[in-house]
């Protein structure tokens, strides 16, 4: 295990060397002098000289980076996959769900799930929200493993974190249930739907309403902490620390206090701020629907850099080996742009255009697969570097990885959500 975390370790590291040699330089090349002209080239060469100069073409497709695998499903994409460590669960419109192997791309099996189908993953299940049920299916097989009746219908898709399983009905309610059975710990009135996932933080559960308010409540309880109104519908919240960081459809990005709800800054942008924010140890980052991605300072909101895309965003940006951020659309390029200053490092075009935003792969699990797309006609295309020993332009041969000393690390203790420590 420890080799195999270190040598996506090493492939994350190479990706990163080779985009700065795929059009990532810092500064421009220092000028050199040119050798005079002959004399019967100066009207041909003033001539030049008159001319604009052609714009420098964009960062191409990276040669490192190659299609590891396509396939093609039985159907179209109706909403976007979930994913687990290993596999991919993909919603169709003909109402089945189907499992495919991420480092593989083989279609581990296939069940009907029935409309419509909002899946999410954990705990060694994926989690299907349908007409007044949520239910669980064996990731081995796509076999129920339990089922809950609902009063009404979920109104976006669930949320499993830490044991957890969050969702909202199109009445208004907010669930809390174990994923390991299904049971349910309460129910609380929210007063309006959420098109979005809640999020979890701590001992705290938030949820972006669509009426505009984020709503806190007690974890294990379900109990009211405090609601703020953004002024317009929340977009995925982020909960990092202390900090809540949402965007909204009033135009404004904000980061509230996870503790109370206070407003500790927000800022302006000219169109709906929409997706889940990305974030480092210095920046939090955004798009929003004026075709720009931003990026403030985690503390103060100060901005760092904006920059402007060249497609309009259908998500948030998704932030890969702490110095790139990809962002995508409907079409199907994906762009890399730096975390430094937001310049574009490079592009990628999917088979087609994208039913949902590329998935970054977790370290580790995945062999060499580091991105994973879906499109609209129904490919998925898993995408990574060559093999190891496979040469890239600038870079030395990789032969291998050198042994790696040291004693396994023990497994992780799996918690029961409701124990009090």
């Amino acid at each position: 295990m420890l080799q195999r975390v270190a040598r996506r370790a090493c492939l994350t590291g190479v990706l990163a060397a080779a985009l700065a040699l795929a059009g990532r330089a810092d500064g421009p090349a220092p000028p050199q002098t040119p050798a005079a002209p002959a004399p019967q080239q100066a009207a041909s060469q003033a001539a030049t000289q008159a001319s604009p100069p052609a714009p420098a073409p964009p960062p191409g497709p990276p040669a490192w980076l190659e299609p590891l695998w396509t396939v093609k499903l039985p159907g179209e994409p109706v909403s976007s996959p979930a994913y687990d460590a290993t596999q991919s669960y993909i919603p169709l419109r003909d109402n089945r769900l189907i499992a495919v192997v991420l480092e593989t791309g083989q279609v581990r099996w296939t069940v009907e799930a029935g409309p419509p189908i909002l899946p999410v993953a954990g705990d060694g299940f994926v989690f299907v929200a349908g007409p007044r049920i949520i239910e669980a299916r064996d990731r081995e097989n796509g076999s129920v493993k339990w089922r809950v009746a609902l009063d009404g219908t979920a109104s976006g898709p669930p949320l499993w974190d830490d044991g957890w399983l969050l969702a909202v009905t199109d009445q208004g309610d907010g669930l809390a249930l174990l994923a390991r059975d299904g049971a349910m710990i309460w129910k609380r009135a929210l007063g309006a739907p959420a098109r979005v996932a809640p999020s979890l933080g701590g001992d705290h559960a938030y949820f972006p309403l669509d009426d505009g308010r984020v709503v806190s409540v007690a974890l294990r309880t379900g109990a009211p902490i405090w609601e703020r109104s953004v002024g317009g519908q929340p977009s995925r919240l982020l909960v990092v620390g202390d900090r809540v960081y949402v965007g909204s459809a009033d135009n404004f990005f904000y980061c509230l206090d996870a503790s109370n709800g206070k407003v500790h800054w927000r800022w302006r942008t000219g169109g709906d701020v929409i997706g889940l924010a990305a974030v480092d140890t210095k920046a939090v980052y955004f798009v929003s629907l004026d075709n720009l991605m931003r990026a403030l300072d985690r503390g103060s909101g100060s901005q760092r850099w904006k920059v402007a895309l060249l497609t309009r965003p259908t998500g948030g940006p998704l932030l890969f080996d702490d110095t790139l951020l990809l962002v995508s659309g409907i079409a199907a390029d994906v762009r890399a742009h730096r975390t430094k200053d937001g310049g574009l490092a490079a592009e990628f075009a999917a088979p087609a255009e994208l039913a949902a935003p590329p998935y970054v792969t977790p370290p580790g699990t995945t062999g060499n697969v580091l991105l994973v797309v879906v499109t609209r006609e129904g490919q998925v295309q898993a995408l990574g570097l060559a093999p190891i020993g496979h040469p890239i332009q600038g870079l030395p041969m990789f032969v291998g990885l050198p042994a790696i000393e040291g004693t396994r690390p023990p497994e992780a203790v799996r918690q029961d959500p409701l124990r009090h420590d």
